[in-house]
């Protein structure tokens, strides 16, 4: 029946993974133009490297300083599927995570560490509060190339919940971030952005001035000519639709990001699914498997009862017929020496009897006497004629 179990939680999680993978691909189907419709001049044409592409998160330190441990230790029961959280150091799937904050990154003795992973550690060579939560936020974009499936933690609090509980995994836990430094470097980059956001905005509005002030002239030498305003109405009348079109551009994107991270949610849910199924796929067996030990123990035990009750009934048996064989023993010598003691005395009296006959015959016979013959009446009489 266990087994039966077994199987079952096994079988419902290939379900769900499957179902994730349709939902997903029925969910995210974008499509791509040829040409982008508005062109982005970004100055170089490079693209950023991975790290600099990942969206800015909120600073770390202010989180931490309201994060809850006791909440990270829950959300951190999904992570023993892979790792192990106690000292013990054991490697499973994944590294051991006992004093892993602040460790240097891809370290951990006995585990053989992703190419991805050993080139992010020559970029990042500790595991940081910083390098954690973009880490925990989305792994795989964070590290190329890493072995790592989790989806990520989206919620900014829970990934914060998540470090601090994973802090307390050490005998000496790194000491917390100043919560006020991350808030000053925001302030900081800012004021940096709006600066050179303010210099360039007056530069090109400038540029713009300038551009219009030497077009206007054409413009009136135009209108004059031809009397008529039609094409400043229809100039004017063209603008809304390009603004339109780019309004267009821009909420599409902004609407498959929200699918994107719909279906990032739903990969979520689902990886915990599995994740939950699994871990309770996993303490099925091990209670199938306690449970057959606690059987296998029992019959054991009942064998071994039954070989010593067994063994006592033969030793009784062996006893009771060793008795009775003795005492039929000792009735049979009773017997033989009852009847050679009869015999001795049978063998006596026939061998008196033999010496009284002999003595008889041995003796002379004596004289007959007219007293020794009968009377004569007793004597047979003639029988008479008539």
């Amino acid at each position: 029946m266990e087994i039966n179990k077994i199987f079952a939680a096994i079988l419902v999680a290939g379900l769900i993974g499957m179902s994730a993978g349709f939902v997903a691909e029925l969910l995210i189907s974008p499509h791509h133009p040829e040409e982008n419709a508005y062109h982005v001049d970004t100055g170089d044409g490079g693209a950023a490297p991975v790290a600099q592409q990942e969206e800015a998160l909120p600073p770390i330190a202010g989180l931490l300083a309201t994060a809850d441990p006791a909440a990270g230790e829950t959300l951190a029961r999904a992570c023993t599927t892979c790792h192990v959280l106690d000292s013990s150091g054991e490697n499973r799937v994944g590294p051991g995570l006992w004093g892993v904050v602040g460790r240097p990154t891809a370290s951990h003795e006995g585990f053989s560490y992703s190419a991805g992973m050993q080139a992010h550690a020559e970029e990042a060579p500790d595991w940081t509060y910083e390098q954690l939560n973009h880490f925990l936020r989305r792994p795989r974009d964070w590290v190329p190339g890493t072995s790592m499936s989790y989806a990520g933690i989206r919620n900014d609090q829970d990934r914060a919940n998540v470090i601090a509980y994973l802090r307390t995994l050490s005998e000496d836990p790194l000491p917390l971030p100043d919560p006020n430094e991350g808030v000053e470097e925001s302030a900081e980059g800012a004021d940096e952005g709006e600066a050179v956001e303010g210099a360039e905005g007056t530069d090109e509005g400038a540029a713009v001035e300038e551009d219009a002030a030497a077009e206007e002239p054409t413009g009136e030498a135009v209108t004059e000519e031809s009397g008529d305003e039609a094409p400043a109405d229809e100039a004017t009348e063209e603008a809304p639709t390009e603004e339109t079109t780019g309004e267009a551009v821009t909420e599409e994107p902004a609407a498959t990001e929200v699918v994107e991270d719909a279906a990032e949610t739903a990969a979520e849910t689902v990886s915990e699914t599995v994740d939950q199924a699994a871990e309770a796929a996993g303490e099925v067996a091990d209670e199938a498997a306690e449970t057959a030990d606690e059987t296998a123990d029992q019959a054991a035990e009942a064998a071994g009862n039954a070989v010593d009750a067994a063994t006592d009934t033969v030793d009784e048996v062996v006893e009771d017929a060793t008795d009775t064989a003795g005492e039929a023993a000792d009735a049979v010598t009773d017997t033989v020496e009852e009847a050679a003691e009869a015999a001795g005395e049978a063998v006596d009296e026939t061998a008196d009897a033999v010496d009284d006959a002999v003595e008889r015959a041995a003796e002379p016979p004596a004289e007959t006497t007219d007293e020794d013959l009968p009377p004569a009446d007793d004597a047979e009489q003639p029988a008479s004629g008539g």
